[in-house]
């Protein structure tokens, strides 16, 4: 099949589910492009992505304002005039004869397939994925009647979980044409191994998130804090980055967590897996209720459900309370999941 992937970022080193997903239909023998609306952050990349060689099949696209959607529609009148159109696209990296499938993740980035599709500039049956953040900060800043359009013209619409595919139908989704369809783990790269204390009595925790408002990173670190009073043979390892690396490097100063106890970095899908090896527990704090308003949109932890299965502890903190090292955080006052 000819496959197309559409999405807003690439490469963006927290989607590795995206990843998987390229990787895996390519090995399995599918003609796969990606069409994305700019490259992502400057850091580190996964490997994956120079193995497969990605970035040779990645095409940009300037975000589409109406003007611009205008502009394009002209562009393409041009290009087609003629007999040259078919050769023009190809030249332009986008397949002159479309493809059997659009897979766009994120309902944001589902409207903007559906924009270049209605263009001409990329034909193909569009399928879209509902996350979290599409599901919460972006409906509440656009309305719920944002993906109207979308969900009369799209073929296909996948939730990751059953509940926001409640979401979608209550929010006019058909449901014919809806269905869950979970971001798969490949457990074979997560072994079980039996988990404890290392001799010299020190407890490793690791929390893998990315470093945004709703992961609550900042109630892993005053919980870690707070548990280090009683237990202080505790070494809490953050992997991961964001636009809060800043203020959390601060807010570990300010606690007094940086004699070894804490370090915070850029991590790569693959490699976080060396950390595992030494650590008895992973903690996944979140902040439901985020001023960021991505709060509620936050689906189960990948990291978390990957490490599951190597017999590492989940440590939950925020909204639900959980325990980390003796310590239960308790219930902000103004409803959120803090400490």
């Amino acid at each position: 099949m000819r496959i197309g992937f559409v999405l807003g970022e690439f490469p963006r080193i927290s989607e590795t589910f995206i990843l998987s997903q390229i990787t895996g239909l390519i090995e399995r023998g599918h003609e796969v492009a990606v069409y994305a609306g700019r490259p992502g952050p400057r850091g580190p990349v996964h490997p994956d992505v120079g193995r497969y060689r990605l970035l040779e099949r990645v095409r940009y696209w300037p975000e589409l304002s109406g003007r611009r959607l205008a502009l394009l529609r002209l562009r393409l009148a041009l290009l087609t005039r003629g007999g040259s159109g078919r050769r023009g696209l190809a030249r332009r990296g986008l397949h002159p004869g479309g493809h059997d499938v659009l897979v766009a993740h994120f309902g944001h980035v589902g409207l903007e397939a559906l924009q270049l599709r209605e263009a001409g500039v990329l034909p193909g049956k569009l399928v879209t994925f509902f996350h979290g953040y599409d599901m919460s900060a972006f409906l509440a800043r656009n309305g719920p009647r944002t993906y109207e359009r979308l969900f009369r013209c799209g073929e296909c619409f996948l939730a990751v979980s059953g509940h926001w595919q409640q979401r979608l139908e209550a929010l006019g989704c058909p449901p014919d044409r809806t269905a869950v369809h979970r971001m798969g783990v490949d457990c074979s790269r997560f072994g079980f191994r039996p988990r404890s204390l290392d001799p010299d009595g020190v407890m490793r925790v690791v929390s893998v998130a990315r470093l945004v408002e709703k992961k609550g990173i900042d109630c892993g670190l005053r919980a870690v804090a707070r548990a280090l009073r009683r237990h202080p043979e505790i070494e809490y390892t953050i992997i991961g980055d964001g636009p809060l690396r800043g203020r959390l490097t601060a807010l570990a100063a300010e606690l007094g967590l940086g004699r070894g106890r804490r370090r915070c970095g850029g991590g790569a899908g693959r490699p976080d897996r060396s950390h595992g090896h030494r650590d008895a527990g992973r903690e996944h704090p979140s902040q439901r209720h985020s001023r960021a308003g991505g709060g509620r949109g936050q689906r189960a932890p990948r990291a978390g459900r990957r490490r599951g299965g190597t017999g590492r502890r989940p440590l939950p903190a925020g909204d639900p309370p959980g325990r980390v090292a003796g310590y239960r955080p308790r219930r902000s006052r103004k409803g959120g999941g803090g400490v």
